[in-house]
Parts: C-alpha cells; sequence; structure tokens
C-alpha cells in the first residue's frame, strides 16, 4: 500500500516537472509552445486520444499555451479556439531576455546602441540601467570612448522578472602610421626594385619620397634597376594632421658576383676498353 502510495507521488511530482520548460522557471510564465515532434499534432476537444479531433498544429509551429493538465497541454491552435494536444510533442518555451549590440568596438564615429528584447514573451517592459542610474526605457549608447556597465530587466504583472548584465565600450582608434616596403640590399638581376609605403589606421594621407636628403619631394615610388644606392627619407601628409615620418631607408642594387668559368680541352677516340683523363686548360 505505501509503496502504491509512494509510486503515485513519484508519478505526480515527474508529471509536473514535465511542465516547467527549464529548471527554476515558472510554468505561469510560460506563454507559448512549440512542436518539435517533427510532424503534425492533432487538437483533441478533450485531454484523450477517444476525443473529437479539432485541428493540426504544423511540425515546427509556435501557438499560445494555455495550461498543463496530466500528460497534456490545453493550447490555442486558431485565434480564440483552444484544444489539447500531447505534451510529448509539445516544448513549453520559456520568455528570455535577448540584448543586442554589447561588446567592444573600435571609435569610428558610429553611435553604438545596447537594446533588450524579450522572446517568446509578449507585454514585457524593457527597462536599463548604467552604473549608479535611475531606470529608463531608453536604450543606452556611446558614440565616443569610454565604457558603460549596464543592467537590464524585463518586467511584466503576474510573471518573474527577466534580468540580464551587458558591457558596451569604445577603445579609441589606434594612431596612423607609415609602413614601407620594399627596402634593403639586392643583387643585381636586371629587374627593378621599389621602396613604397602606406598609412595603416589613417586615411586621406598623401605619401612622398625623397632622395636627396628631404631637399625635393615626390609622390613617385623611388626605384632601382641597375647598381646603386638610394637613402629615402618618406612622409605622409594630411591637410589638419600630424605629419607621418619613419626612419630613413635604403634601397641598394649590387653587382652580381662573376660566375667562374671553365674551358675543357678533349678529343674523340674510338673504344678500345682504356681510360682517358680530360683535362681543363683554362679556368677563369
Amino acid at each position: 500500500m505505501k509503496r502504491r502510495r509512494l509510486l503515485s507521488l513519484l508519478l505526480a511530482l515527474a508529471m509536473v516537472l514535465a511542465v516547467l520548460p527549464v529548471a527554476g522557471a515558472a510554468e505561469s510564465d510560460v506563454e507559448f509552445a512549440k512542436n518539435t515532434s517533427g510532424a503534425e499534432a492533432t487538437v483533441y476537444d478533450k485531454t484523450s486520444l477517444n476525443g473529437s479531433e479539432l485541428g493540426k498544429v504544423e511540425a515546427d509551429a509556435i501557438v499560445p499555451y494555455v495550461s498543463a493538465a496530466g500528460i497534456w497541454y490545453e493550447i490555442e491552435y486558431e485565434e480564440g479556439k483552444t484544444g489539447f494536444v500531447q505534451q510529448k510533442f509539445f516544448t513549453l518555451l520559456e520568455p528570455t531576455l535577448v540584448v543586442k549590440g554589447d561588446g567592444t568596438f573600435t571609435e569610428d564615429g558610429t553611435e553604438r546602441t545596447v537594446t533588450a528584447t524579450v522572446e517568446n514573451g509578449t507585454g514585457y517592459k524593457v527597462e536599463y540601467k548604467v552604473v549608479e542610474g535611475e531606470w529608463s526605457e531608453t536604450a543606452p549608447s556611446l558614440t565616443e570612448v569610454g565604457k558603460l556597465s549596464i543592467h537590464i530587466r524585463a518586467t511584466k504583472d503576474g510573471k518573474t522578472t527577466l534580468e540580464k548584465a551587458a558591457t558596451l565600450e569604445i577603445t579609441p582608434k589606434p594612431e596612423p602610421k607609415l609602413v614601407v616596403e620594399g627596402a634593403g640590399s639586392f643583387e643585381h638581376d636586371g629587374k627593378a626594385h621599389t621602396v613604397t609605403a602606406k598609412v595603416e589606421n589613417g586615411e586621406g594621407y598623401t605619401v612622398e619620397y625623397s632622395t636627396d636628403g628631404g631637399k625635393s619631394w615626390s609622390t613617385a615610388a623611388p626605384s632601382l634597376t641597375e647598381v646603386g644606392k638610394l637613402t629615402i627619407k618618406i612622409r605622409a601628409i594630411k591637410s589638419g594632421a600630424v605629419t607621418l615620418t619613419t626612419a630613413d631607408v635604403t634601397l641598394e642594387v649590387k653587382a652580381a658576383a662573376e660566375k667562374p668559368t671553365m674551358t675543357v680541352t678533349g678529343g674523340k677516340r674510338a673504344y678500345d676498353g682504356k681510360a682517358y683523363t680530360v683535362l681543363a686548360s683554362a679556368f677563369t
């Protein structure tokens, strides 16, 4: 008798737990259920397979949830019309607070805004609070360098308050700098070797080069094909901005090392089984 009562209690507890979408969530918070069976689900007029069919719920469809009754859910299958479906074919969807726009960004003049919405829930009031400020429905934003620690909540009468924390930060833009390529020493190979420079983390700059110690400047990148050496100054200028410079660089083309040649004296003989030696008459 006691064993039967214990089994009954466990079964009742299992049925209650089956109603809850996740641990800690209240069944009363749930507003929607999703058909996760992979097929159509039949809606009945009562909690029995012997009941009359009222309609169907398509696979993956989300419908308004009303209540739980044993191994059945009462749902709204059409506007204003309710019926019962088997729990095993449906998943209750817990209201979730979803935050967008948070994170860390590099300053670029764009206004960054953190917003939050409630998924699988309706009628919630979303509010934001920055540091020690007051709760407000205005979404917090940043344009200049700075950092916000944001508390977010969504409230609705009779429902559990949803809460999340978020951070919005804008970091300084990296300083523009000159990057030089192509400098160095090369062996003469008949090809043009060119020094070029570009500005990283900056726009609107004009890059100029000087090969006479800064007396004259040109936007044409200096190059060498024949043997020689250039000492190059480089700068990047922009109206209203600090001129960017870098240490002088060199471009050198060296004469290619001469390859030794060998002059060989030989001859032609008919094969006679003897060994013969070829002598080099000159080596330059």
